[in-house]
């Protein structure tokens, strides 16, 4: 894939491992990559409940430009996607960094969370929007 080339180094050889490891094509790998680049738009919100406790939400909402289904209310990609998310922790040594729920086979982090004892905890997420 000669747009590979422009990427990052080491995000341009995590993409090529994860096609070995998983005994598809580069190319497709990478459209995997850069399809929420394309058609983003998940959405998040940070909230506060009376008690103090802050909630971090996101939902994964891609796909809106893929059309919908009527019959579940959803985004048509949302039913078969599920199969491909997963919750990922990153570790170092015998500490957890962070954790993640992405899909399989995305290189990079869209929603990351940290919990600690010794530090203040924090979560972030990427969300995309279109503006005219």
């Amino acid at each position: 894939v000669k747009e590979l080339e422009r990427f990052p180094p080491d995000y341009a050889e995590e993409i090529r491992g994860v096609a070995r490891a998983a005994e598809v094509p580069v190319w497709y790998i990478f459209v995997i990559n850069i399809c929420y680049e394309l058609i983003g738009l998940c959405t998040s919100l940070v909230a506060q409940s009376d008690d103090g406790q802050i909630w971090h939400a996101r939902n994964l909402d891609l796909g809106i430009f893929l059309g919908t289904d009527a019959e579940n209310h959803t985004w048509s990609l949302t039913h078969p996607l599920r199969d491909a998310l997963v919750d990922v922790t990153f570790v170092k040594g015998d500490e957890t960094i962070f954790t993640s729920t992405t899909y399989a086979g995305f290189v990079g982090v869209h929603s990351g969370m940290k919990a600690s004892k010794f530090e203040e905890p924090f979560a972030l997420t990427m969300n995309s929007r279109f503006d005219d």
